[in-house]
């Protein structure tokens, strides 16, 4: 039976895709030889998350949560571990529930961890994530807009919620350089874990950092063009899969990162700041030492700062490129529409075996 489990919850944006690359290649040495068992073979293990949506069969969350318990029963492992970014949005009350009921025999030994980004840094890179899978299809202004009415930058009543659930089984850690041990979220995850420093990473990991404003737009003219061929996918946008694929291809091949970097209007900086001063003071003073939430936001780094920008294509790429850019765009949408199950599937296996440096 494991020693201790860990569940890493998050949030999304905070380096999970390069923390779970490593894990599952089990390419980390650590000080004292302690072993870390990471069960399944996807990267990541966001169905367990995704099992207590609306929607899903009764009992889900329960039989996966099962399977997994028994597969921990049977690993001598120092650490049992799971990575789920998507546990950011499910209610810590029902994970309680299903731990207590299907996990109890590691009831004392379990911990929590959970990232966040300064609230500046998340709107950006929210915009670029949610961006790259179609959700969002305006301007970084509207979308603010969306996320102040949501919630979502609301941090406060979502970690307490955590913190109240769980109390000192869970820690929250500010996602910023110059708070990580080495500067380094994956170092920094380690010691955490472990108490102690001293693990050497192996390998390099797959990335998931933010786009170029350039990027996102060739995300939207593939999006387009798939709008235009009657391809769409799920909800009229194109797979997660398909989009993580494109994006390892813009890294690989550096086509768009000479364009600038997505930045946050004057007005809207200031308004971040009105607005959410206060709930990144109840931030400081619930979970962190000093005040490095309130001075993120109160000093927004000034590489954030920008004026509107326009995200059609032909703003940033020539011609010739973009008549090639669509050449092969409308190659991979024909191929979609013959087995998209099957394309899905490569795109998946051309990522996980990318490795790229963050």
């Amino acid at each position: 039976m494991i020693k201790n489990l860990i569940l890493h919850l998050g949030d999304t944006k905070t380096g999970s895709t390069a923390l779970q690359s490593v894990l599952r290649s089990g390419n980390f040495r650590t000080p004292q030889g302690q072993t870390v068992f990471y069960p399944g073979e996807s990267l990541n293990q966001n169905r367990l998350p995704n099992s207590f949506s609306k929607g899903t069969p009764k009992g889900r969350s329960n039989a996966l949560f099962a399977s997994l318990a028994a597969d921990f029963r049977e690993s001598d492992a120092d650490f049992g571990m799971l990575s789920a970014e998507l546990f950011q949005s499910v209610d810590p009350a029902d994970l309680k529930r299903i731990l207590t009921e299907e996990m109890s025999d590691f009831a004392d030994r379990t911990r929590l961890i959970s990232y966040v980004r300064p609230h500046a840094e998340r709107l950006v890179s929210t915009f670029s994530e949610q961006t790259k899978f179609g959700k969002v299809s305006d301007d970084l202004r509207s979308h603010f807009q969306k996320l102040r009415r949501s919630g979502r930058l609301k941090y406060y009543p979502r970690f307490t919620a955590w913190q109240e659930t769980f109390g000192d089984q869970f820690s929250l850690r500010l996602f910023q350089r110059d708070h990580f041990l080495n500067g380094d979220v994956i170092d920094d995850f380690f010691a955490w874990m472990l108490g102690q420093e001293g693990t050497v990473i192996q390998a390099a990991q797959l990335s998931n950092a933010s786009l170029s404003v350039g990027q996102i737009a060739l995300l939207r003219r593939f999006q387009t063009l798939m709008n235009q061929e009657g391809k769409v996918e799920r909800g009229g946008r194109m797979s997660p899969e398909v989009a993580r694929a494109l994006v390892a291809q813009f890294r690989l091949t550096g086509l768009g990162a000479d364009t600038p970097r997505v930045t946050i209007p004057d007005d809207i900086s200031q308004r971040l700041t009105r607005q959410f001063g206060e709930d990144a003071a109840q931030m400081d003073a619930a979970f962190f030492q000093g005040t490095p939430m309130s001075d993120a936001i109160k000093s927004i780094p000034e590489k954030l700062i920008g004026p509107n920008q326009d995200f059609d294509a032909s703003s940033y790429f020539s011609d010739n490129t973009l008549r090639a850019f669509d050449t092969m765009a409308q190659m991979s949408i024909l191929l979609l529409g013959e087995n998209p199950k099957q394309l899905r599937q490569r795109a998946k296996q051309a990522r996980l075996q990318t490795r790229l440096n963050p």
